[in-house]
């Protein structure tokens, strides 16, 4: 006899989401809204969890922010969990490089202060909220915005992040059920009014998707597929080597010789959202055409030169690492 699995109810998913955080002490990234305010309660069931809440006031939105961090102060106090907080003006200065554009220096700014928080209260690692609705709205803005084949994987469950540990263990769940559970537990949050602003290219994929949900799911199974293809892919990738060699690389498949050169980027320090497709195509044209210009500059201030036989890179003198 044929047994048919049932699928998962919400609750189930929940629980299945919050069941694969491994034991111990770790940090968690509340902003006060609807998603991080789930993630902190379902985490805080489980009692083979040291929770630490972490929230960086960014110091916007005509002050509202500050109240944000305010929510987040009284609910980890209520919930007699320590807090580790901080504002944009507490951590900016400690940035070596900091982005000119705003969102990326938000993220790096949020990156620091996980950092710190790990070393100070001797976590395990930070874990994020982000959902399937996330998910899928990143796969959208990248097809639109033109990707390879790391981009269309989405957002990664465990990213590498330098020496801190990032967990998303949401990514499965959709936002829906998020807020559904919160509502039903009579949890309060906080609703961020930027978030419906159409200045930001995500607010208006999040509208989009919103007016035709039928793409959410279509959009989660090229994530799913794409990572399936990258997890290959990196398995038949060879170590090229810190100055690897024009005429190994030429040997490879297209496919395989995009993913070694994306791979020794990575090493040379270029951050892996500024790889981006049209750049791996100019590296590309480095190793097949000897004709072609010997140097090109990318993000981060890094030289890439191809000389004697071989690719190399190098930072700029004036640009910090």
């Amino acid at each position: 006899m044929l047994h048919c699995k049932l699928p998962m109810s919400t609750d189930e998913q929940l629980e299945h989401a919050i069941a694969s955080v491994p034991p111990g002490p770790w940090g968690v990234a509340v902003s006060g809204g609807a998603d991080s305010v789930a993630l902190l309660h379902l985490l805080h069931r489980r009692t083979d969890l040291r929770l630490t809440v972490i929230h960086l006031d960014h110091l916007t939105r005509q002050g509202q922010s500050t109240q944000d961090a305010a929510f987040v102060a009284a609910m980890a106090k209520e919930m007699a969990l320590p807090l580790a907080s901080a504002t944009r003006r507490d951590i900016e200065p400690r940035l070596s490089d900091p982005p000119t554009n705003a969102q990326a220096l938000y993220r790096a700014l949020r990156h620091e202060l996980y950092r710190q928080s790990v070393e100070m209260h001797e976590l395990c690692g930070v874990l994020l909220a982000h959902h399937a609705d996330d998910q899928a709205e990143t796969v959208l803005m990248r097809l639109l915005r033109g990707t390879g084949i790391e981009g269309l994987c989405g957002i990664p469950r465990e990213p590498v992040l330098g020496p801190v540990r990032i967990l998303r263990p949401l990514l499965h769940i959709r936002r829906q059920v998020l807020r559904d559970f919160l509502v039903r537990q009579g949890i309060a949050w906080r609703e961020d009014a930027s978030n419906a602003s159409p200045h930001y290219q995500r607010n208006r994929v999040r509208i989009f998707l919103g007016d035709h949900p039928d793409l959410v799911d279509p959009l989660l199974e090229v994530s799913e597929a794409f990572g399936k293809l990258a997890a290959w892919l990196d398995a038949q990738t060879p170590d090229v080597g810190r100055s690897p060699l024009v005429r190994i690389l030429r040997q490879l498949p297209p496919l395989v010789q995009l993913q070694s050169l994306r791979n020794w980027l990575l090493s040379e320090g270029i951050p892996a959202d500024a790889i981006s497709l049209a750049l791996l195509e100019r590296v590309r044209s480095m190793v097949e055409d000897s004709a072609s210009p010997p140097g090109i500059s990318a993000p981060g201030g890094i030289q890439i030169r191809r000389r004697s036989g071989r690719l190399g890179a190098q930072r700029s003198p004036h640009v910090l690492p």
